[in-house]
């Protein structure tokens, strides 16, 4: 069930299977949650871009932020 500011992050395997340590990811999307949805996904692809990966991949991603009436 998603409730009101729930956010949520779809991406493509070059964000969450490529990355060198997924507990920072975690953290710095918790750190973030706060931003809009556009924005949010900026900061994102910007943090991936200079993170430890394993391989360069393409990145896609899709961000959602609930927000009831």
């Amino acid at each position: 069930k998603l409730s009101n500011n729930d956010l949520v992050i779809i991406a493509s395997d070059g964000v969450f299977e490529n990355m060198v340590n997924n507990e920072d990811l975690e953290k710095y999307i918790v750190s973030i949650r706060h931003l809009d949805p556009q924005k949010l996904i900026y900061e994102l692809l910007n943090h991936i871009r200079y993170a430890e990966v394993i391989n360069k991949d393409d990145i896609s991603i899709i961000a959602l932020k609930i927000k009831t009436c």
